[in-house]
């Protein structure tokens, strides 16, 4: 089974009052960010992102749809990922590896997939979800993006709701 490193807080350190009250407003409800990291084919671009979901979040990098970054460069392959239940510690860690050199994201990669292969389709099958699903999902984000890319051509987002652009 594929896991990715899982994190919290680091020893010795105390969560701010913000952090105490979002633990407390959502206790009994686990949540998990995940950092990762995205490569092209031949391996020579890397991407370092942080997301609440991985799968779609991957599958939107595969579609080439969310991201200029990705699409311009096809990153396409999930090379690593370290998950956490808490974002502000998924944040600074996506933060800490975006500082690093390309040799030592390299280096952290090889540690955990020495072969530095394409994890994703491995992950999505370690969390239930055949090629149906997958295919599915990839319809739903596409009929999204397009959606929501035709909105803003027209001039109206549609995050907005109904309100009446000024003129």
């Amino acid at each position: 089974m594929l896991q990715g490193r899982i994190r919290s807080l680091p020893a010795g350190r105390q969560a701010s009052p913000r952090r105490l009250r979002m633990t407390i407003n959502n206790m009994g409800r686990e949540y998990r960010f995940y950092v990762y990291i995205m490569s092209n084919y031949k391996k020579r671009v890397l991407y370092v992102g942080v997301s609440n979901d991985l799968i779609r979040r991957t599958l939107e990098h595969q579609l080439g749809i969310g991201s200029y970054f990705t699409s311009k460069y096809h990153l396409k392959c999930l090379v690593y990922f370290e998950m956490y239940g808490d974002v502000y510690a998924a944040i600074n860690r996506e933060k800490e590896i975006k500082g690093w050199k390309r040799f030592k994201k390299i280096n952290l990669i090889l540690a955990e997939n020495p072969q530095f292969k394409d994890l994703s389709s491995q992950f999505f099958k370690d969390c239930g979800f055949s090629d149906k699903d997958l295919g599915e999902c990839k319809e739903d984000l596409l009929k999204r993006f397009k959606y929501r890319s035709a909105a803003l051509v027209e001039g109206s987002d549609p995050s907005r709701g109904a309100q009446d652009d000024k003129i």
